[in-house]
């Protein structure tokens, strides 16, 4: 499989980046153990004029400043102290747009994930929802920046 070159991200429709990135793959490999699979739940937000964007209005803060960075990078952020969510970060520098990853389907590194998530069996629950796919591949706010061309994601 071939690494999404970042001028895919570049695209300035998040919600057509959203769109596209459903059937795509998502993979991590921490420790040298690959977990991953394929998109099929995405949310794209609209930067300055959506009003569910954590950058609605240009608000820039400590916590949304990587979306203000060029398409290709990861925007991860702690949602209610306990949950880091994954987004890709799209559009041009200074046009804060993101989609949010919220659900893979399972296909490598399931023992894994499995383990991540404290679970026994495969279920949907497993990588369904944002907070619960983050936690099945390992993601971290370690990641907040990074681009999404590295062998990190």
């Amino acid at each position: 499989m071939k690494i999404l070159p970042l001028d895919f991200y570049l695209n300035k429709d998040v919600i057509d980046v959203g769109q596209k990135l459903l059937g795509k793959y998502l993979f991590t490999k921490i420790a040298g153990v690959l977990t991953g699979g394929m998109i099929t739940e995405t949310e794209s937000y609209k930067g300055i004029e959506d009003k569910a964007c954590h950058a609605y209005m240009g608000k820039k803060t400590n916590r949304n400043e990587t979306m203000f960075e060029p398409g290709g990078v990861a925007y991860v952020y702690l949602c209610y102290g306990m949950h880091s969510l994954l987004n890709v970060v799209t559009n041009i520098k200074e046009v804060p747009e993101a989609v949010l990853i919220r659900a893979i389907e399972p296909i490598v590194g399931i023992d894994e994930m499995l383990k991540r998530r404290n679970k026994l069996k495969v279920e949907r629950s497993l990588t369904a929802g944002p907070g619960s796919l983050s936690k099945a591949l390992g993601i971290t706010k370690k990641i907040n920046g990074k681009s999404f061309e590295s062998k990190k994601i």
